[in-house]
């Protein structure tokens, strides 16, 4: 059974360590057809520190010219593919565009890590800010939702990543802090016009381990989507560490319990879709 991983994170990511090369052996010993290095490019990085923070794309050209002096090694073995993941894409258009043409790149996923400024104090809230004012998570839940909808109907993405990450961080000892059918009308719009504009929604392995009791789970959300007709998705194990890559095979289990026969991975920016079942 072939399985593509096609969000993962190399040393070229200011939250990883791992080669190229280390990526492809783990990958191989877990049985992988193929794997998507999608290395953080974050213009607007809310919590990062200095020394992470990656404002030059010079960070990216990197990562392609490490993945295309190695692929070549994995031949028959493993395909390996050059991505990016990018925040907030929309508001960044002309430094994403010049990734978009690059010739090398094969997917680019469009992704939200923080939400934009919206208190008074004009700070840019990022991973986890949501516990301390509890009385405000209806309006970061609008605000997260809203960026997201704008990297699907704006920007030229292949692929919308971890829809629900905001999950993973607002829900705080089981008790649900926000409106639960806001939400899930905001999933609703945004798979409306990944489908309508043809662009791919993956399914997010770590939102699987860290998205514990939530009122409207990976596998509802995947179920709607496929009900909506929704037909291209991707898995992603979000790995940062070698170890991550593992979750992706529970990623795709879990789109099989979805409905889901088969899901995609992109080359040269376009859809290949095999068999999950």
């Amino acid at each position: 059974m072939h399985l593509y991983d096609c969000h993962c994170h190399s040393h070229h990511s200011p939250d990883s360590k791992s080669t190229v090369r280390e990526i492809a052996e783990q990958s191989i010993s877990l049985g992988l057809s193929g794997v998507t290095i999608t290395d953080h490019y974050n213009p607007l990085s809310p919590n990062y520190t200095p020394e992470k923070q990656l404002h030059d794309i010079s960070h990216i050209l990197k990562s392609f010219d490490e993945i295309c002096d190695v692929r070549e090694e994995y031949a028959g073995r493993l395909e390996l593919f050059c991505g990016v993941e990018i925040g907030a894409p929309f508001r960044h258009n002309d430094s994403c565009s010049e990734l978009a043409c690059d010739s090398r790149v094969d997917e680019i996923i469009g992704s939200v890590h923080g939400i934009a400024p919206i208190f008074n104090d004009g700070s840019t809230r990022g991973y986890s800010p949501y516990f301390d004012e509890p009385t405000e998570c209806d309006r970061l839940v609008e605000a997260y939702m809203t960026d997201v909808y704008r990297n699907a109907a704006f920007c030229d993405v292949d692929v919308i990543g971890h829809v629900t990450y905001l999950e993973r961080y607002i829900i705080k000892d089981g008790t649900v802090l926000f409106d639960v059918k806001r939400f899930v009308d905001a999933c609703a719009d945004i798979m409306h016009i990944c489908i309508n504009r043809g662009k791919a929604i993956e399914i997010n392995s770590k939102s699987l381990t860290l998205c514990d009791n939530v009122p409207f789970s990976e596998l509802d959300f995947f179920r709607m989507y496929r009900e909506m007709g929704g037909k291209l998705v991707t898995v992603g194990s979000d790995a940062h560490t070698l170890n991550g890559f593992s979750q992706a095979k529970q990623a795709r289990d879990l789109l099989v319990a979805a409905g889901f026969e088969s899901a995609c991975y992109y080359k040269n920016r376009h859809p290949e879709f095999y068999s999950i079942i």
